[in-house]
């Protein structure tokens, strides 16, 4: 079990440090790179992890070995939510201006 939730936390870290990773079918077949294909995408680690952690919170609790993995795996969650937030606030920002625009150009009042 702590296997599986280090190899979940070190594809985590991964995601952390290259956010725009993710499968690449289309170049495993064209280029024959196997490797793209073993390429997960954030959301199956989550709900993954998410599953490990809801089927096994008491005895993850209960062995102090692995609390030090699941604070690393906390820190990097925090990190990537984080993140998503400030994209979402951005997008949204976007969205609103790409709005304002348009009603400044048919010459409009934004309806606020």
């Amino acid at each position: 079990m702590m296997s599986l939730i280090r190899y979940l936390g070190k594809w985590l870290k991964k995601f952390e440090r290259f956010p725009k990773a993710g499968p690449c079918p289309e170049s495993s077949n064209m280029l024959g790179l196997e490797a793209c294909d073993w390429v997960s995408r954030l959301e199956v680690v989550v709900k993954c992890l998410g599953v490990m952690l809801d089927e096994n919170f008491s005895p993850l609790v209960l062995h102090p070995e692995c609390h030090g993995e699941l604070r690393s795996i906390e820190g990097v969650v925090g990190t990537l939510a984080f993140k998503s937030r400030l994209c979402c606030s951005m997008a949204a920002a976007i969205n609103n201006l790409g709005v304002d625009v348009e009603c400044v150009q048919n010459k409009e009042l934004p309806l606020m």
